[in-house]
């Protein structure tokens, strides 16, 4: 019972801190949501542009004139009658047209905004977006034709003023009254908080003015009486006149009626008229409110929801777009993986086969005959000498630059025949990344993608090679395949400038030895040709496959990197990075962000039981009126 009691107690307090709660958190998700959008505009040629940012931007700017903290201000009076003048003293700017007949067919509102902006909603429900300068000049100049002054239902405008902190709303003159701005007009009464009458003293008294009057003060809008344009009277006893009739005839209080001249505040600026100004500006600052809180703290409610719907439009299109982009990737990485893996293995068969046909070739005569006239043991220093005397000193040097030539050559054929072969996959691709908004993956010309992926960077490919495995690295890998004494004869002769060689003399000869001690032991016979067959398979095996088919396979990974990177480069010319996954993630965060403070309510009258205190819940209400407990996701 107690529980009870005190949680009834605290429903109003507890409804008011979980609505602000909401919308502190909403408010938040939308921030973070609008400022990631903003990034993508920073593109090359950006997925988004201004006109898919300018309607979300609008509904962010349009967040004030929902503010439960902000009260309106709803103008009326008759054509003519001062409205234009008297926003524009109060707003401090030129923002309103004035002197124009036909601007007031329209409701034009105004509220504090973080930056200008002027939005033109028409008849038919479309939007425009104008600079409000440019705007109000061609108001004020009448370059707008009668069809298109007529075409307009309303006129948003954002005053970036930081002492202004109420909006209004101008509804159209009362001497047009057709059905439809009549409908305006007590549209523009329901949103109101407060009316000001506007009357220009030039005309008091028309029975159409004075009956509208007694319609609006039966609504109970709270209302006070500006009249205008006294600078045309000269006579302080005929200004007393008209506001006593005003006083009497519409029984409104003498101090809610505020006489002045906006014209004369704007121009002369002089203190009898600064000071009528600061009369009727203490009165807004102290006596207008807001009095119909909680039916804007739900209309403030429902506006973040539709900036929230919009942001997630705007998320779920560059999504989709990403999403496929991602799709056209993975089908091109796993087509690179198979052409990556068939060159792999075409270039470990080639290059061996290059390696046992050109190595020593020039020179095999040379070597044997001088391997096979070794007199007396056979040693390793007896063999050493023979491949000194019998290779140019920088014999390997240039065999391996040949080598290098030959594999960076081979590799631009293999993956040049790979893509050939799968031309038809890469054009579906192509098809996928051609069904977005993203620019063509690949060149509409698949020639031209076939020449541009054959030339593949040759000097990446040689300092990838030779930093890792280079004609000294090659030693020091010999080296350590010898063991430790040969590794100090290896070592010791690539720091003397030997080198090469010296390392494959290393391996060469100890095989040879070996071979040749299996065989019956010391031989006065060399075997010349067999000892350089042995010498070159321990190349083969000892350097090409362990060490330099590493390195190639790396190369090769790193030409599949690269043309997948090449790829994404493309296609996110206009997102904001590169990086497609990442883009991904980011935005299914920011509408799982958005998602999770956007509850689902009953609509249309239907009822459901709340699933905290079991209570019928109706309306559209985000909360149970019984328990104050939110009403989760269905």
């Amino acid at each position: 019972m107690f529980l009870r009691t005190g949680l009834k107690k605290s429903i109003m307090p507890y409804q008011d801190i979980l609505m602000n709660w909401r919308r502190i958190q909403m408010t938040d998700s939308i921030s973070k949501a609008y400022n990631y959008l903003q990034n993508f505009k920073v593109a090359e040629k950006p997925i988004i542009d201004d006109s898919d940012l300018m309607p979300l931007e609008s509904l962010i700017q349009e967040k004030n004139y929902y503010s439960p903290s902000i009260p309106r201000i709803l103008f009326v009076g008759e054509f003519k009658a001062g409205k234009s003048t008297l926003l524009n003293a109060l707003f401090g700017g030129d923002y309103a047209a004035t002197d124009v007949l036909e601007m007031t067919s329209w409701v034009a509102r105004y509220w504090p905004s973080d930056k200008k902006f002027c939005k033109i909603v028409f008849s038919n429900g479309s939007e425009e977006y104008v600079n409000p300068i440019e705007f109000k000049d061609k108001c004020q100049s009448r370059d707008y034709t009668v069809e298109e002054l007529q075409n307009i239902s309303r006129v948003d405008i954002g005053i970036n003023n930081p002492n202004i902190n109420y909006s209004v709303i101008d509804s159209p003159g009362f001497g047009s009254t057709t059905v439809e701005n009549e409908k305006r007009v007590i549209d523009a009464i329901s949103e109101a908080d407060f009316i000001f009458w506007v009357l220009s003293c030039e005309v008091i008294g028309g029975m159409r003015e004075a009956a509208i009057i007694n319609s609006i003060k039966e609504k109970e809008t709270p209302m006070i009486c500006i009249v205008t344009k006294c600078d045309l009277i000269d006579d302080e006893d005929e200004l007393q006149e008209v506001i006593e009739y005003v006083n009497e005839t519409y029984e409104i209080d003498r101090d809610s009626i505020f006489p002045l001249s906006a014209n004369n505040y704007i121009n002369d600026q002089n203190e009898y008229e600064t000071q009528r100004f600061k009369n009727l500006t203490q009165f807004i600052d102290r006596r207008i409110t807001v009095n119909k809180e909680d039916i804007r703290r739900k209309a403030q409610e429902s506006h973040l929801e539709r900036i929230a719907d919009h942001c997630r439009d705007l998320l779920e299109s560059i999504e989709t777009e990403v999403d496929k982009a991602i799709e056209a990737r993975e089908r091109y990485k796993s087509l690179l993986t198979t052409v990556r893996m068939t060159v792999a293995s075409k270039m470990e068969s080639d290059i061996v086969k290059y390696v046992s046909c050109n190595l020593f070739n020039p020179y095999r005569k040379s070597i044997i005959e001088k391997m096979d006239g070794i007199k007396g043991k056979l040693t390793s220093e007896k063999i050493n000498e023979a491949l000194e005397n019998a290779l140019p000193a920088d014999y390997m040097d240039e065999f391996w630059e040949n080598t290098l030539d030959y594999t960076l050559l081979r590799i631009k054929e293999l993956w040049s025949e790979g893509i050939e072969e799968n031309i038809e996959e890469i054009q579906k691709i192509n098809n996928i990344v051609l069904s977005t908004k993203f620019t063509v993956a690949f060149s509409d010309d698949i020639d031209q993608f076939k020449t541009t992926t054959n030339v593949l960077a040759d000097e990446a490919f040689r300092t990838s090679i030779t930093a890792s495995i280079g004609i000294a690295g090659v030693a020091t890998a010999y080296a350590a395949l010898l063991g430790p004494a040969a590794a100090t004869i290896t070592i010791g002769a690539a720091a003397s400038g030997i080198g090469i060689p010296i390392a494959l003399m290393g391996a060469g000869v100890s095989a040879a030895v070996y071979f040749v001690k299996s065989k019956g032991g010391a031989s006065n016979s060399a075997k010349g040709e067999k000892i350089l067959d042995i010498t070159i398979e321990q190349f083969i095996d000892g350097i090409i496959r362990t060490e330099f088919m590493t390195k190639v396979k790396e190369f090769n990974l790193q030409t599949e990197n690269n043309l997948i990177s090449n790829f994404e480069k493309q296609v996110c010319s206009r997102l904001p990075e590169s990086d497609l996954d990442k883009i991904s993630n980011e935005i299914k965060n920011l509408k799982s962000e958005l998602e999770n403070i956007h509850y689902l309510v009953p609509t249309n009258g239907i009822s459901q039981e709340c699933p905290f205190c079991g209570k019928k819940v109706t309306g559209n209400t985000p909360y149970c009126l019984s328990c104050g407990n939110y009403l989760k996701r269905a």
